[in-house]
Formats: structure tokens, sequence, C-alpha cells
């Protein structure tokens, strides 16, 4: 009756030893897939740093452009404002 106890339990020991070799290889495997997503994320917040970087560069080149731009309109405007207002005086004296 005994030869039974013994046979389960080399069985039990084996199941436990197999339990003990897929349990580190699912370790192993979770330490590669977290490394795995640790480096997609950095790698994502890299990029997203260096696109707000680019969009803060971006938006001071564009206003300083706005403004240069708008210093230049005024300009032309103030001289078409001398040169259409200018008093006729000037003309009448030469004559």
């Amino acid at each position: 009756m005994r030869t039974g106890d013994l046979e389960s339990r080399v069985a039990g020991v084996e199941e436990i030893a197999s339990a003990k070799r897929k349990a580190n290889a699912l370790l192993t495997r979770r330490r590669i897939i977290e490394e795995s997503v640790r480096e997609t994320r950095d790698q994502f917040f890299l990029k997203r740093k260096e696109r707000n970087q680019a969009e803060t560069l971006l938006g001071a080149a564009l206003q300083e452009e706005a403004t240069v731009a708008e210093r230049r309109s005024q300009s032309a405007m103030d001289e078409w404002h001398r040169t259409t207002h200018r008093r006729p005086s000037l003309a009448v004296e030469d004559e």
C-alpha cells in the first residue's frame, strides 16, 4: 500500500521543480518586458521634450517675425503720411 505514496511524493517534487522553472522563466521575461517598456517611455518623453522645445522656438521666431513686419508696416505708413501730407508752401517758394 505504501508504494503509491513514494510515487506521489516524487511526482509532487517534480511538479514543484517544474513550477519553479516556469516561474523563473516568467520572471525573466517580465524583467525584459519592463525594461523594454521603460526604454520606450524614455524615448517618448525625450521626443515630447524635443517637440515642445521646437514649438517654443518656432513660436518665438514667428512672434519676432510678426513684430518686425508690424514695424515695417508702421514705418511704411508713416512714410506715406509724410509724403502725401507735405505742405505745398515749399513748392510755391521756389517760384
